[in-house]
């Protein structure tokens, strides 16, 4: 029996760092064509939370227009997600203190909850060193709940992908 393929649900921060400052389109040309792949095939999915997040960061709107033409890739923070995202905010966020996991990223973390141990979080963060339960990142909380995080790095080479 064959492993199932892993999918991804990608945060604003790695997305908007492949589009404008990593992997830009103008550098790797079939970097887009190949996410749209993934996208095609319900692998990569994002949660509404983050188009919003992109709409903020996006001047130019250029990503939010690919990210919106590809049919189904943001999924619905719906009733089941919106339990989750208040479970994680409740144990990873102090809003008294203004730290701790906010924005998009619990909505990111509980779509990959829902959908099942073969889900990856991508995000651009990096784990945090030293008293990271102070003021916990996306990699910390997956960290604690188990989940899988990578950077776009790491989704790339997961699908052996080779970009000329």
């Amino acid at each position: 029996m064959t492993p199932s393929l892993p999918h991804y649900c990608i945060d604003t921060s790695s997305l908007i760092n492949w589009w404008d400052e990593d992997y830009t389109p103008e550098v790797f040309e079939g970097l887009p064509d190949r996410l749209a792949d993934l996208i095609k095939s319900g692998r990569l999915r994002s949660t509404r939370a983050v188009q919003d997040e992109i709409k903020d960061n996006d001047s130019k709107l250029t990503l939010a227009k690919w990210c919106k033409r590809h049919l189904n890739f943001y999924i619905e923070d719906d009733a089941p997600v919106q339990l989750q995202v208040r479970q994680i905010m409740a144990k990873f966020q102090s809003p008294k203190k203004k730290l701790g996991i906010g924005g998009a990223d619990p909505f990111v973390i509980a779509r990959a909850i829902l959908n099942g141990p073969n889900w990856y979080v991508i995000s651009n963060e990096n784990p945090a060193a030293g008293n990271a339960h102070k003021n916990p990142n996306i990699p910390f909380v997956c960290g604690q709940l188990d989940v899988h995080h990578i950077r776009f790095l790491d989704m790339l080479k997961m699908e052996g992908w080779k970009l000329k």
